[in-house]
């Protein structure tokens, strides 16, 4: 027969010399590693488990002993090793008690008459791996306990049998300001948003096998005080008891979400910034040409018609410096600064231009609101390389509308066209220079999506007849309806 060769540390508490020493044969017959302390009472029992250094694998307990027996001896051995497993030896007159001493927390009972080697050597090893079992589970249960009521974060356990709380931490009770009681007759549609909190209570009440920590979502509570809490909930499945619960954690991300906003904010209104410096630069360029012409009228003689130029001109810049101060402006008050500005541009090409303005219906221009300026660089390109070397009479039309909220500005010219107009750009020695009105409204288009919603779009679209030949440019701005001038 095989011998177990792990070492056994066995004590064996009987005071009938004759069954310790059946016992220890039996023993030793299995077990080729096997150390036996041996007590005859509960005092030396007592002083040997409070003495001991070297914990017991199995203590094989007689009921009847000469200082102390039944009821009372089982406990007061279970407390003094309460680790370690104890199984019952008993006489036939003693079955009743000894299936009662399993509910006092022993592994077993034997029947003395009953015991051989193999019964003994089994129950040995199922009470030591039982108790392996049970002590793992009470460690992995304090484990829990304590992760779940020395946690910093509001915890609940939710029982899908009562679908009630059956427990709160601490965290929670300081955390939203109520007692125990009222936490754990609260559901979470209470403690925070109705349709938000009927959402969790449906993720908690979902059969699934998921052990680890899983995202449910972001949610608004409540405290007792009715502050507002914006929390991360994460929950998991675990079983208490033979029960399906949800364990709930809740991180509160308030500052997170305020801190957040808050660079937001700057960041919006950092673009908002930008977005009106860039509104106030006007192309350089038509600025100086403008003031040249001015210049060569008046070197002409032509004093009159030049000062009326330089009125106009003035009032423009005016109005470019009121318009810059708002992030919106009125589409009457943008399109009163295109008519002033195409009266000007159409003094420095030698074509006639028929400009023209289309407004829906529909459209009310003194309450719809649009970005200072908006408009201004693409009429300009139009004028500047669409018209530049046209050898016909120059038609320019601008086109607003509103379709669902959604506001339309088509700026179309008859034009040469894009290719042709940068063909022509780079035939000519300062080919170098660049839409600089261009460049900045790209920018600004950028910025305005970055502090606005209104998804500001720009399509650019080129023109041809049936014979591919290029009839002009349409550009055609789009963004959803601002009804106030603050946006």
């Amino acid at each position: 027969m095989i011998k177990d060769k792990k070492p056994y540390h066995v004590l064996i508490i009987e005071d009938n010399i004759g069954d310790f020493t059946l016992i220890t044969d039996f023993l030793a017959e299995l077990m080729e590693n096997v150390t036996i302390t041996h007590a005859t009472n509960f005092k030396d029992s007592k002083k040997i488990l409070q003495e001991n250094t070297n914990p017991f694998h199995v203590i094989l307990l007689d009921l009847s002993l000469p200082d102390k027996g039944g009821e009372l001896l089982i406990s007061e051995i279970h407390e003094l090793a309460s680790e370690c497993p104890i199984i019952v030896l008993t006489g036939y007159d003693n079955i009743e008690f000894s299936i009662k001493s399993l509910s006092l927390g022993v592994s077993d009972y034997l029947i003395k008459e009953e015991i051989n080697v193999t019964l003994l050597y089994k129950s040995i090893l199922y009470a030591i791996e039982r108790k392996k079992s049970v002590l793992a589970l009470a460690a992995s249960e304090k484990r829990y306990s304590d992760l779940f009521h020395l946690s910093p974060q509001p915890m609940w356990v939710y029982s899908q049998d009562s679908r009630t709380f059956v427990q709160v931490n601490q965290a929670a009770i300081k955390k939203y300001g109520y007692s125990e009681e009222e936490l754990l007759q609260m559901t979470f549609a209470e403690i925070g948003e109705e349709v938000e909190g009927s959402i969790l209570m449906e993720v908690l009440n979902r059969d699934e096998k998921n052990q680890e920590n899983v995202f449910v979502g972001r949610f608004t509570h409540y405290k007792k005080s009715k502050e507002a809490l914006e929390v991360e909930i994460y929950c998991n499945q675990i079983t208490i008891n033979n029960t399906v619960c949800k364990s709930i954690i809740a991180f509160d991300i308030t500052d997170k979400i305020q801190v957040i906003n808050s660079l937001q904010l700057e960041k919006q209104q950092s673009a908002r910034f930008q977005s009106q410096l860039l509104s106030s630069q006007l192309n350089p360029h038509f600025i100086f040409n403008t003031l040249n012409s001015f210049q060569y009228y008046i070197l002409k003689g032509e004093i009159k018609d030049s000062l009326q130029n330089i009125a106009e001109f003035s009032q423009m810049m005016r109005q470019v410096l009121e318009n810059s101060n708002s992030p919106y402006i009125s589409f009457f008050d943008e399109i009163t600064f295109l008519k002033s500005y195409i009266k000007i541009s159409q003094k420095r090409i030698k074509q006639t231009l028929d400009f023209t303005i289309q407004i829906s219906e529909n459209f009310k221009w003194r309450s719809q609101f649009i970005p200072p300026m908006l408009l201004q660089p693409y009429v300009e390109n139009a004028i500047i390389h669409g018209f530049s070397n046209a050898n016909y009479p120059c038609k320019l039309m601008i086109d607003i509308g509103l379709d669902n909220g959604l506001v339309t500005c088509k700026v179309k010219d008859n034009g040469v066209g894009r290719k042709s107009s940068h063909s022509e750009k780079l035939s000519k020695a300062n080919s170098n220079k660049k839409s600089m009105a261009m460049g900045i409204n790209n920018k600004r288009i950028e910025l305005l999506n970055e502090y606005s919603d209104r998804n500001f779009n720009v399509e650019i679209i080129d023109c041809y007849d049936d014979n591919q030949n290029p009839t002009g440019t349409e550009v055609i701005i789009s963004f959803e309806q601002i009804t106030d001038e603050l946006g």
